[in-house]
């Protein structure tokens, strides 16, 4: 049971980290554009944020 617990949290978190790559995509796209500083931050901001929700979930899936 625990382990299909934990199998079914690594499938969530490679959601996360396929979702962070295509962001990852769409930003460098976006500052090909020349588009102003604030669109730029306001990406980095949500890669940053997808950063953070990755770790926490890793370390849910450890305790």
């Amino acid at each position: 049971m625990i382990m299909a617990a934990v199998a079914y949290n690594l499938k969530k978190l490679l959601r996360f980290t396929v979702r962070k790559n295509q962001l990852k995509y769409v930003a460098k796209a976006v500052l090909a554009k020349n588009i102003s500083n604030s669109v730029e931050k306001i990406y980095l901001r949500v890669l940053n944020t997808l950063d953070v929700c990755k770790y926490q979930f890793i370390s849910i899936v450890h305790l």
